[in-house]
């Protein structure tokens, strides 16, 4: 039987009420050809109870249940299971806009059914104020690795073909957990190319649960054994390594300011500094570090 054009495939792990409310906004696409594939994570919260009523009323949306073993892990096994001609990732906190599938196919199709190809996101915080995103920057075009290079700017907001022969799946292994994205997109891109379109239809919901708001030194570990993981699994020039590692301490410099540890805030902004050039936003972080994030949320 012919399956459906997308799969939307949705990791979830003890967010059932929030997640039921997004699940109705998912339901509502303009396109309608599509499939739902939510992958309980072991989840504690009985997810299968609170979304009853849509199981049992919509026959395009699954529930597939296995024991507890991260974001990636889950993601694969809804690529796996997944019927339709493009997976479609998406996050159980985030919100999707009416016109996302819509614009995603005629994307597709203007763009002779693409290998990788994504739209751009803005973020809503608690109180629905709507901030932008670092992607809402990029124009559109075509983009490879080299967008990656410098971290993640599409985090799962991606869509690409289930049969692309060499498709490199995600690393379920816990320790690179909140990383697994980037290396999913950096080293599926060096041998394929993305389109980026013009339209924003992703809101991601700004919240103190977000992965990305946990804990700091979880981050800048997982973070710093990501790039490692990188620069063992492609290849890449010696310029090129230099921006992993530019990009590798800014970022963990900004967790180690969030964390207020000043000395290696100082420690990883001057590595990046060393690294990757005289950049206003290496420079910015650097004098925040000296100054250090106590002082500066006492002076406003």
């Amino acid at each position: 039987m012919k399956g459906p054009f997308f799969s939307i495939v949705i990791p979830l792990y003890n967010r059932s009420e929030l997640f039921k409310d997004r699940l109705y906004t998912i339901l509502q696409q303009d396109f309608r050809d599509f499939e739902v594939i939510i992958v309980d994570d072991g989840s504690t919260d009985n997810p299968e109870l609170t979304l009853k009523p849509i199981l049992e009323n919509n026959v395009n949306v699954f529930l597939i249940r296995q024991k507890n073993s991260e974001r990636g892990a889950a993601r694969n096994t809804g690529i796996k299971n997944a019927k339709g001609i493009y997976i479609v990732l998406f996050d159980s906190d985030d919100f999707m806009h009416k016109d996302h599938l819509l614009k995603l196919h005629l994307g597709i199709i203007e763009n002779k059914y693409p290998d990788f190809i994504a739209t751009k996101f803005n973020f809503q915080t608690e109180s629905g104020k709507i901030v932008n995103s670092e992607i809402q920057n990029y124009k559109k075009g075509i983009y490879d690795y080299k967008l990656f290079l410098n971290g993640n700017p599409l985090a799962c907001n991606i869509c690409f073909k289930k049969d692309i022969p060499d498709l490199i799946l995600f690393e379920e292994d816990r320790n690179y957990a909140i990383k697994e994205d980037w290396m999913f997109l950096i080293t599926n891109l060096k041998n394929h190319n993305l389109i980026l379109l013009d339209a924003t239809t992703i809101s991601m919901y700004d919240h103190p649960m977000r992965s990305m708001k946990s804990d700091n030194d979880v981050i800048i570990a997982r973070t710093i054994r990501a790039v490692e993981w990188i620069k063992n699994h492609i290849s890449l020039s010696d310029t090129e390594v230099r921006h992993l590692y530019s990009h590798q301490n800014y970022f963990c410099g900004i967790h180690a300011y969030l964390e207020g540890d000043r000395k290696s805030s100082i420690s990883y902004s001057t590595k990046a500094l060393l690294k990757g050039g005289l950049k206003l936003k290496y420079l910015t972080l650097l004098a925040k570090s000296i100054i250090g994030r106590k002082l500066i949320l006492k002076a406003k």
